[in-house]
């Protein structure tokens, strides 16, 4: 059996993503995919220096080995869906 058939379809699609979390708009925003950690990790700040000139407050970041389904969920706008 080849290693790519011992692989399940879904860890193919993971990759390295920077994820970047703001508490006001309070939002999850993800870049990528990149294929190392090292990568992703240099990328990072000028999507943070971005959001902080567009005013966004209380901005983290991390860097994820993941495949998300949204590039970016806005919590906000999940709320007022649900009213």
């Amino acid at each position: 059996m080849k290693l790519a058939e011992m692989i399940k379809e879904p860890f193919l699609e993971l990759a390295w993503w920077v994820e970047i979390e703001t508490k006001d708009p309070h939002c999850s925003y993800y870049f990528g995919p990149f294929s190392s950690d090292l990568e992703a990790e240099e990328a990072q700040s000028g999507w943070i220096e971005d959001l902080a000139q567009e005013g966004a407050q209380g901005i983290t970041n991390q860097i994820k080995w993941c495949q998300p389904s949204n590039l970016t969920i806005c919590k906000d706008e999940l709320a007022e869906s649900f009213k």
